[in-house]
């Protein structure tokens, strides 16, 4: 029987204690590291919103050119709200606005803004009546586009129109569809075409 045998194993395991407690502080000081960090960078990187230029039909004939800021597609999903029974009301229905980057349709297609170089609002004959449309450019090929009625867009047939939103002089606004018929409170002209890409636009690579 080997005496020194046990002492050799205690040593081993206490040299495996000591490895364990180092790599735990190294592992406890990186975490704080990272935790420390995090705050500055969401200090420090910019805010990855989407600016267009949106062009407007003022009453007056003249036209006008908007700087928009955070700019988002907003369409709405329609809640139904059932009430107690014990209560006897009927179901209320709420229509939560969902802003995207992106524009959507009801066959849920998905455009995002980094693919898009301009949006022309346009009354056309796609289907045999005259009706709004999107005529949307794409950035590749510059020459490529698509059309989307109006009608077609995310949730249409289930819940209000879907519009723009985004932030002007430091002001948030919604940007409405010039729909005949259909009157757009709050809208500052007519809207007429979105620029997507235009010079001195910040780019991202983070969009949504």
């Amino acid at each position: 029987m080997n005496p020194q045998r046990p002492r050799t194993h205690l040593s081993d395991a206490r040299r495996l204690v000591k490895l364990c407690g180092g790599l735990l502080a190294a592992m406890s000081a990186l975490v704080l590291l990272i935790c420390l960090q995090a705050p500055l960078r969401a200090e420090t990187e910019p805010s990855h919103d989407w600016d267009v230029i949106a062009h407007f039909l003022m009453p007056d004939g003249s036209e006008r050119a908007v700087h928009v800021e955070n700019f988002r597609f907003v369409y709405y999903e329609r809640h139904y709200v059932h009430p107690p029974s014990k209560l006897g009301k009927e179901v209320e229905t709420r229509d939560v606005p969902k802003p995207v980057m992106s524009l959507q349709n009801e066959n849920l297609d998905i455009l995002r803004f980094w693919k898009l170089s301009k949006v022309k609002l346009e009354y056309r004959s796609e289907s045999g009546e005259r009706e709004l449309c999107l005529v949307i450019g794409l950035s590749s090929p510059s020459d490529a586009f698509v059309v989307w009625p109006v009608s077609t867009l995310r949730n249409v047939s289930v819940a209000p129109m879907p519009h723009f939103r985004g932030r002007v002089d430091g002001k948030e606004i919604d940007i409405y569809l010039p729909v005949e018929g259909e009157e757009a409170p709050g809208k500052i002209g007519i809207l007429t075409s979105i620029d997507f890409k235009f010079p001195g636009q910040a780019r991202h690579f983070s969009w949504l």
